[in-house]
């Protein structure tokens, strides 16, 4: 039987990383956060017109502004707005704290390891700290994402892998590029065509 070493086209050896999971956490929420922001963009413009006008009111009527009920549920509804943008901003950094704390946990501590080599027809991945291996055939992923600093494959089963674009072994980012578009037929791909 051959060994992964024969068969491997190159590899990747890496670790968690804050940097790996707020890349993992944009990438599941684009959607989401880009109907947040235009959401919260149109909201703030409705709020500012209507407040504009209960001011220049105000101004021309001679009535003090602060005892507006409408002026402070203005007031309240931007306060509102303003926390959950805020919350959405600070999302990927939670979520990267969040995963690295379980990681922690689950390894007493330590830094889970995997190496994964490329094969021609399938990634064989190996977690040093668990000392467990899984091969993974390129039909089950679903997308293939490029950030400035990582490879993102997404399977059919939603579950993420994340390989930085420092790890690789064997292999420039050109190849890896190639080799990702070549080999996952079912995926949707989101590759650069040239580096950054």
């Amino acid at each position: 039987m051959e060994s992964t070493e024969q068969t491997a086209r190159f590899t990747c050896t890496c670790g968690p990383s804050e940097e790996t999971f707020r890349q993992i956490y944009l990438t599941a929420h684009k959607s989401w956060r880009i109907f947040w922001f235009i959401f919260a963009g149109a909201f703030l413009i409705y709020i500012g017109y209507h407040m504009t006008n209960r001011i220049l009111w105000s101004l021309y009527a001679g009535e003090p502004l602060l005892t507006e009920p409408m002026f402070w549920l203005f007031i309240g509804e931007l306060a509102l707005v303003g926390f959950l943008t805020a919350w959405e901003l600070t999302g990927p950094k939670r979520y990267a704290k969040k995963q690295l704390r379980r990681i922690a946990e689950t390894y007493g501590g330590k830094d889970p390891i995997v190496r994964v080599s490329f094969c021609d027809d399938e990634m064989r991945i190996y977690n040093e700290a668990s000392d467990s291996r899984m091969q993974m055939s390129y039909a089950t992923i679903a997308r293939c994402v490029e950030t400035k600093t990582a490879f993102l494959l997404i399977t059919q089963e939603k579950q993420f892998l994340s390989f930085p674009k420092d790890c690789f072994e064997g292999i420039d980012i050109p190849g890896v590029r190639a080799f990702f578009d070549a080999k996952c037929p079912n995926a949707k791909r989101n590759l650069k065509k040239a580096d950054a």
